[in-house]
């Protein structure tokens, strides 16, 4: 998903599919990066944590324009270093968060 995406532009594309965010963001005009790059708590993030726990990969331009992608797997250290850094890190190009079954 592109960062720019809002919460609302989201749940539109993902509720006629039986599908929703494993953490269901409520305001629909926050933006995907905001909220993966940001403050990532939910009502329900009871159940899985914020919503930065349930991202499998991030995709950043770094400041020597390298594009990486970032998993758990590939470099631990850098993919819990960008949340809450509000894009100071890299640029973010996409994200990819787990979704649930509805």
């Amino acid at each position: 998903c592109e960062p720019s995406v809002t919460m609302g532009m989201l749940t539109d594309v993902l509720i006629p599919r039986n599908l929703a965010l494993e953490i269901q963001v409520e305001m629909e005009s926050i933006t995907v990066g905001g909220i993966c790059l940001g403050f990532g708590m939910e009502t329900n993030s009871h159940r899985s944590g914020l919503v930065q726990e349930t991202v499998v990969q991030y995709e950043i331009l770094t400041s020597d324009a390298s594009v990486i992608k970032v998993t758990r797997e590939s470099d631990p250290e850098l993919f819990h270093a960008l949340p809450w850094s509000h894009g100071s890190i890299g640029f973010l190009m996409s994200v990819e968060l787990r979704l649930v079954k509805i």
